[in-house]
């Protein structure tokens, strides 16, 4: 099994964390997982089936990689407050910054 995507983070030269690359978007519109074929149909954005796929991991504590926002090894409350901004903006790649 490959590993989960991830980028390092370097200071001076020396590593100093690995952290996950996540995403609020973790499911396409469907609700179909990235590992299962997830097709964005040419957009991201966060819409309620990403809503619905980071719940489950967030109230039982179960870690999911895709909803530990903050790469700490837990899934808890920490990620609900990263996660729920994007969830409520609903942003996609298709807006301008």
């Amino acid at each position: 099994m490959a590993s989960p995507p991830a980028v390092e983070v370097f200071a001076n030269g020396f590593k100093i964390a690995e952290v996950g690359v996540v995403s609020p978007d973790a499911v396409d519109d469907s609700g179909t997982l990235p590992t299962s074929g997830w097709n964005p149909a040419g957009t991201c954005h966060v819409v309620l089936a990403d809503a619905v796929a980071h719940t489950g991991p967030i109230v039982t504590a179960v870690y999911s990689f895709c909803t530990d926002m903050n790469s700490d090894g837990l899934v808890n409350v920490a990620d609900a407050v990263i996660v729920t901004p994007s969830i409520i903006g609903a942003p996609s790649c298709t807006q301008a910054p």
